[in-house]
């Protein structure tokens, strides 16, 4: 057995005591993002199709149930405006959300990427991401959002709950409602967004940066070679 199971955010921890691990075996040591620089917002849209004016939102995530992209189609419906929702990724869900969006009549706002390697070239293009999951540890997806300074809705589950909420707008889960909601104040206040990503940079920093993991690791392997086998 394992002298230390690392787990990425406390929601994680929970569920792997819950499931009986000694406590004495487990730590919490979340993930760290790099900044990178991204293309520019004009080159991105343009190799995209997308009109440099239009209000683009972003869902990089797996077509599973669990991510709830079909509750981010509901909420595209009620959503006032005509801002752009492009779903990257693939998976056994597609089908089914392609046809709830042809139901619904949003097939001109509502895009389909599969999967895709130019997550740089996405964020440029967008204003902001979005994650609407039931459950979640702490997804890179947000990561690396917001170090690439977009600003992310995303429901308030798992490790994402412990996000500074200066730094990510977090709604309530399961609510095609809240989301609509928190994704139309984004886009109206543009002065939110510009001090959502500045807090943001200061969490990246602070918590998720790679020195930062670095450091705890160390510790967790200083501490494992201190501690005799059992």
């Amino acid at each position: 057995t394992a002298d230390l199971v690392v787990a990425v955010s406390d929601d994680v921890a929970d569920r792997l005591r819950a499931g009986g691990l000694p406590e004495a075996r487990l730590q919490v040591i979340e993930n760290a993002v790099t900044v990178s620089a991204l293309p520019g917002r004009s080159e991105a849209r343009a190799a995209l199709g997308l009109a440099a004016d239009a209000d683009v939102v972003l869902c990089l995530a797996r077509l599973i149930p669990p991510k709830r992209q079909d509750l981010l189609i509901e909420a595209w419906s009620l959503m006032e405006g005509r801002p752009q929702l492009l779903l990257a990724g693939d998976g056994p869900a597609r089908a089914d959300l392609e046809e709830q969006t042809r139901a619904a009549g949003l097939e001109s706002r509502v895009r389909f990427l599969g999967d895709r390697r130019d997550v740089a070239r996405l964020l440029a293009a967008s204003d902001v991401l979005v994650l609407p999951s039931d459950r979640e540890g702490l997804p890179m997806t947000v990561l690396e959002a917001m170090s690439a300074g977009v600003p992310v809705v995303a429901s308030a589950v798992g490790g994402l709950a412990t996000l500074d909420p200066d730094a990510v707008e977090l709604v309530a889960p399961h609510s095609a409602q809240a989301l609509a909601s928190g994704v139309s104040r984004l886009l109206a206040d543009e002065t939110r967004r510009t001090t959502m990503t500045e807090a943001a940079a200061t969490l990246i920093r602070s918590r998720f940066s790679a020195p930062v993991m670095r450091e705890r690791y160390q510790l967790a392997y200083s501490r494992l070679g201190a501690t005799p086998r059992q």
